[in-house]
């Protein structure tokens, strides 16, 4: 492209249905960030050829050094101001193993004077948005960090309640402990125009906050403060905070959020209380145990705590997934999923709960309808909509839902968004590669089940190894790659010794499918679901199985554990099965 042609780029331009203006950085009204407009006004003055990511690197980000999926970050921002959807590019598209191009018509300013008025290309102006990054713990006892996680949990369950701030949720925060924060890169990253960081310090009763809000732009210190007071006024320092906030960015603030109800007004219930949902995020069993302790102390202290509860059962039933303590577990579950109930029927997380209790029990059909209604509430009392629901959708095989509602609703959070799991499930390889390279670290669930998909995908253990290092050597590895002969009588010992932990038999059915063994596969898939208890259903819908699921015995096997009735009850019936006139229905 000529220069006379690269300046026109530069006074605006029109590429599909919006119009770019690259002095101010924006794609209609939406602001992005300079080198995601330089990103973007290289592909124009290439277009329709491909750019390579190199190339791409070289051109914009040639005075500095920078981390290596800058690129895929640059054009996610892009693709998301764009609002380039689910159901594949419309404006960019990615070229396996070459860059990017783009697809949609490129005209500049001085060809649309007749045009549409630039005005009717503008879209409404995006919320303010905030991450709150995890508080550093200044205490001298490491125990007190489980103190500082907890506080960020609460500080951006209170801070999504605020009407018009887009608040990226918990695992965003988490992210970034331990490590230098460089503000553009964390904003483009988590597509957030500010960040909320700070460090917690407690001794005996009384507790230090230092707080400060930052622009991600040019890291200006927007507001600071310090609190030096007693644990008691841990809530008067809460509701500060998220003044503090809505005053800077200009929103305003709801008078009795519902977003914290089922909260608890004792400063002790709410100690307990923060470090159980600390311990819990850790996903370890010795956690696990450590974090109920803490949850019953707190609703010991307040039994009207119900948030508490709600994690308390909730921990109940990351404890069920280990088959010798399910029915007891399951059964304190309910309990707190009841008495949460009973205290705040409107508390979205209790609704929520009890969908993953119901599924636990197969009762598909009443779990989907709590997880709606715990959306449903959630809409209404947050800036956010959880992960809840989409990991519901997508352990009943509904992964295209899951994409559409995370593009939807879940779009606050990119962590939410890593939806390369899915698209790999959905046969969308080369998507799937693009976000993985543009949000891994981001949702390590996600990383790990991506990576397992691929390595399986592999002809070799050396292959498989230099997707996911170390997989050959692990206990699906040795299983995928090893000799038929000597897999087959392992896998039968492992069936008729019992399942120890759920999710593996449902792994182990992967590895008997890839040998050919349909029916042992089966065996492995009715002893993992057809008992009550957390299994991961999600693996049902891995490529690994693909073979089983069209035989007859998948069908009366779905018939058995209940989700055909849930799909023909409620119509939506997922990527993977469909019905077949009135009574009947295949799957593949």
């Amino acid at each position: 492209m000529s220069q006379q042609a690269l300046q026109l780029l530069r006074a605006g331009f029109r590429l599909g249905d919006h119009w770019v203006d690259p002095r101010a950085n924006q794609i209609g009204s939406t602001r992005i960030y300079s080198k995601s407009m330089d990103v973007l006004l290289t592909l124009a003055e290439a277009a329709p050829k491909v750019v390579s990511g190199q190339s791409l690197l070289n051109r914009v980000w040639s005075d500095v050094v920078v981390v290596e999926n800058v690129v895929h970050q640059a054009v996610a921002q892009l693709r998301k101001a764009l609002g380039d959807g689910v159901h594949g590019p419309k404006y960019i598209e990615s070229i396996s193993r070459r860059g990017y191009r783009l697809i949609a018509d490129v005209q500049c300013r001085q060809r649309l004077i007749d045009a549409e008025p630039e005005r009717q290309l503008r879209q409404k102006p995006r919320a303010p948005s905030i991450a709150v990054l995890r508080l550093a713990n200044a205490s001298p006892s490491v125990e007190q960090a489980l103190f500082a996680e907890g506080l960020t949990i609460e500080l951006i369950h209170r801070l999504s309640g605020i009407p018009g701030l887009r608040v990226a949720g918990q695992p965003a925060a988490f992210r970034y402990k331990d490590r230098p924060v460089d503000y553009g890169e964390v904003g483009l990253t988590l597509d957030v125009a500010h960040l909320l960081r700070g460090s917690v310090r407690s001794s005996g009763k009384r507790l230090r906050v230092t707080m400060e809000l930052v622009s991600c732009a040019d890291g200006i210190q927007l507001w600071s403060a310090d609190f030096d007071k007693n644990l008691g006024d841990i809530f008067a320092i809460q509701r500060e905070i998220s003044n503090a906030v809505a005053d800077a960015l200009s929103v305003k603030l709801r008078g009795n959020s519902p977003e914290m109800c089922g909260s608890t007004q004792n400063a002790s219930a709410l100690s307990h209380y923060l470090r159980g949902c600390a311990l819990l995020w850790k996903h370890t069993r010795e956690t696990t145990e450590r974090a109920m302790a803490e949850l019953q102390q707190a609703v010991a202290i307040d039994p009207r705590f119900a948030r508490a509860w709600v994690v308390l059962s909730q921990a109940y039933g990351a404890r069920a997934r280990q088959p010798s303590l399910t029915d007891e577990s399951l059964r304190e579950m309910l309990r707190g999923v009841e008495r949460a109930l009973q205290i705040e029927p409107l508390l979205w997380r209790a609704h929520s709960a009890k969908g993953w209790y119901l599924l636990s029990r197969r009762q598909f059909v009443a779990a989907d309808a709590a997880m709606k209604e715990a959306v449903r509430l959630r809409r209404g009392q947050e800036s956010i909509v959880g992960p809840e629901f989409g990991y519901y959708l997508h352990q009943v095989g509904r992964w295209t839902e899951r994409l559409e509602e995370s593009e939807r609703f879940f779009s606050a959070d990119p962590v939410i968004s890593a939806n390369h799991e899915a698209l790999y499930v959905l046969g969308r390889k080369e998507e799937a590669r693009d976000t993985y390279e543009r949000l891994k670290g981001l949702s390590p669930s996600a990383d790990r089940e991506y990576l397992l998909m691929l390595a399986m995908d592999q002809p070799n253990a050396e292959a498989a190894d230099e997707v996911s290092e170390g997989f050959s050597k692990t206990p699906l590895g040795l299983g995928w790659f090893g000799q038929r002969d000597r897999v087959l009588p392992a896998l039968r010992r492992l069936l008729a010794a019992g399942n120890t932990f759920r999710g593996d038999f449902a792994v182990t059915a992967m590895v008997a499918a890839h040998h050919g063994e349909l029916d042992l596969a089966m065996d492995f898939l009715r002893a993992e679901y057809l008992v009550d208890g957390f299994g991961a259903w999600i693996l049902l819908w891995f490529p690994a199985l693909k073979q089983v699921r069209a035989t007859p015995a998948f069908k009366q096997f779905l018939l058995d554990v209940g989700l055909a009735e849930m799909w023909r009850a409620t119509g939506s019936w997922g990527d993977f099965c469909k019905p077949v006139g009135d009574d009947d229905f295949q799957c593949w």
